[in-house]
């Protein structure tokens, strides 16, 4: 797997590092400590090295956690347990109750009468987990004690891994005195995101942890919640006695003996299948309140209102939605769904339904990477790339529906980034399979792509084929205005007029350290990145120009040159078009009440 690094070269761009994965097993007790995740650059280190690492790494993490103070590990714990990453995880284990059912197998000597209650008793078993998974999840996460425990070790991991990048730079750090230390390690995690990354990266564990308690309460061997199998089947038997009053005496449809327990086959599936889709979790897109920790990056003002529209009476996010998550994922990842979408728009109908062969192969070969002299790319490139395309279909956008009652709250409406529509595998000669392609489609959120108007659909295929380090900067630009110029209802004039500060928020580009000391070089690469717009095929732009006087140099020039107000003039052949897009967009949204909703 890789882990981006947080750390800007002077242009504000970012990098993958890969990661070793490391497991410890106590001798006597047989307990495992771990994973340990492991960047490195160069040549993976050898099994000696990365152990001796990942026990320097465990050490640290013991060393940190007895410096964290109880209100630290609390206030991250109840932000967990209500923000953005527990209604993921709520919704993760809302998929899987919906896999797990109940049973009744018939044993023997069992009458007519009991047959038909344990019957009767499963499928009202398997009714309500469908009808109330919502309440069963939250209850069950509400009361769980986990989430102390998932705040002390993301911690602790975060500020392991800032003190191991603060080694890195500088090997004697830890004989330095107090009042020099603390300062730089603090210095050090303000400037990463390793809480954020700690998080992503314990997602798996984290998951598997959860929906074993679950499972365990499921099954009715109380866990650490409490058995809900019992709950769930007390109200079932109560939906039977109304129907039939006069039913034999109860036999418990979970014991050992009983008929047709929750099958722990079914649950362990099922929580299998959670946390292969775990390890990409991706809080960028919106307001949580673990952004009070300084986790990821911090909500932009252009994420502020969402808008939506409907197509056939359904509401989904719009491409909006999904381009303000992309303009967050790291370099590998974006480069893969650029690449998908590019293909997408140019061989598909642009419906949300149609998808695209992509292969490692013409992914590694479209990106310039030669092959080895047997003719196929390295395996590890191969193998980067099919994860992350996992990844990226496991994302999920959001976003919202007005819901036009007052003092009503909007309707959340949510479509995954990517959908794999098919795998193709190749089978060798010893029976192991090797996945050698895949079929794949944007989410229902490029369901708003359906009627856009070629133009607009060329301009955005040349948008994706830009590269993502060297022309970063335009392609974030570039994005953001398509979503300006297409939202844009009113047909008054062509020119839109924008404040330079707005266009770089907007496109999700960070004024760090590194821009505002070298603010003529970062001042340049911007308008460079603007006058790329004009350049491009088709065009985007036909010109741009700033409207506020503003200095080359000197004291206050950046900020003076961030307040500017910018005007910018869509290519004609695109202008003629995105009014109607608009109108028809502006009319979506102006609906009274959005049918058949996704939930």
């Amino acid at each position: 797997m890789t882990q981006r690094v947080e750390t800007s070269d002077g242009d504000g761009e970012y990098r993958e590092r890969p990661v070793a994965i490391v497991t410890f097993k106590h001798s006597e007790t047989g307990e495992e400590i771990g994973p340990i995740y492991l960047p490195y650059d160069g040549e993976p280190p050898s099994e000696e090295e990365a152990y001796a690492q990942a026990w320097e790494f465990y050490n640290r993490v013991e060393r940190m956690r007895d410096n964290l103070t109880e209100e630290e590990i609390e206030a991250l714990a109840g932000d967990l347990r209500t923000g953005e990453y527990g209604k993921w995880l709520a919704r993760k284990l809302r998929e899987l109750l919906a896999t797990v059912k109940a049973a009744a197998k018939p044993g023997d000597g069992d009458t007519p009468e009991e047959i038909t209650d344990a019957e009767e008793t499963a499928a009202e078993i398997n009714a309500i987990m469908g009808e109330r998974s919502s309440d069963i999840a939250n209850a069950f996460l509400e009361v769980s004690p986990r989430w102390h425990e998932f705040a002390r070790d993301a911690l602790s991991q975060a500020w392991a891994h800032a003190i191991g990048d603060l080694l890195a730079e500088h090997p004697d750090a830890l004989s330095w005195p107090d009042d020099r230390f603390h300062p730089a390690l603090t210095a050090r995690y303000n400037e990463g995101g390793y809480l954020y990354g700690a998080m992503v990266n314990a997602g798996p564990h984290w998951v598997a942890v959860i929906a074993q308690d679950l499972a365990t309460s499921l099954e009715g061997e109380g866990g650490t919640c409490g058995p809900a199998a019992e709950q769930i089947e007390k109200i079932a038997r109560e939906r039977v006695r109304t129907r039939r009053p006069n039913t034999p005496p109860e036999r418990s449809i979970f014991s050992y003996e009983g008929y047709g327990r929750i099958s722990s086959d079914a649950v362990s599936n099922a929580a299998r299948r959670m946390m292969l889709q775990t390890d990409v979790w991706r809080p960028e897109a919106s307001g949580r309140p673990e952004a009070r920790h300084d986790i990821g990056r911090k909500k932009t003002a252009s994420e502020q209102g969402r808008i939506f529209f409907g197509i056939n009476g359904a509401a989904y996010p719009t491409p909006e939605d999904a381009f303000s998550v992309v303009r967050r994922l790291s370099l590998a990842h974006w480069d893969v769904f650029s690449y998908v979408m590019a293909r997408w728009l140019e061989e598909g109908d642009r419906g949300p339904y149609s998808g695209v062969y992509v292969s490692a192969d013409r992914f590694l070969d479209s990106r310039g990477l030669a092959r080895m002299k047997s003719g196929v790319h390295r395996p590890e490139y191969v193998e980067a790339f099919y994860e992350n395309l996992y990844h990226l279909q496991a994302i999920t956008v959001e976003g919202s529906v007005p819901n036009h009652k007052k003092g009503k709250p909007a309707y959340v409406v949510d479509t995954d980034l990517l959908n794999i529509t098919q795998r193709i595998r190749q089978k060798d000669l010893e029976g192991s399979e090797r996945m050698i392609g895949a079929y794949v489609r944007p989410g229902d959120w490029s369901a708003d792509l359906q009627g856009m108007a070629p133009q607009i659909a060329l301009t955005l295929r040349s948008v994706f084929q830009l590269d993502n380090k060297r022309q970063r900067y335009t392609k974030l630009i570039a994005l953001y205005l398509i979503e300006q110029f297409r939202i844009a209802a009113s047909g008054k004039g062509s020119t839109r007029t924008f404040r330079i500060e707005t266009i770089l928020e907007g496109a999700c580009i960070e004024i760090g350290e590194t821009e505002r000391k070298n603010p003529a070089r970062f001042r340049r690469l911007i308008e460079d990145a603007i006058e790329d717009l004009i350049e491009l095929e088709p065009a985007l732009l036909t010109k741009w120009n700033l409207l506020d006087p503003v200095p080359t140099k000197g004291r206050g020039m950046l900020d003076q040159w961030l307040a500017a107000r910018a005007a910018l003039t869509p290519a004609p052949a695109f202008r003629e078009q995105y009014h109607k897009v608009a109108e028809t967009h502006e009319a979506r949204v102006s609906r009274k009440k959005p049918m058949a909703l996704k939930s």
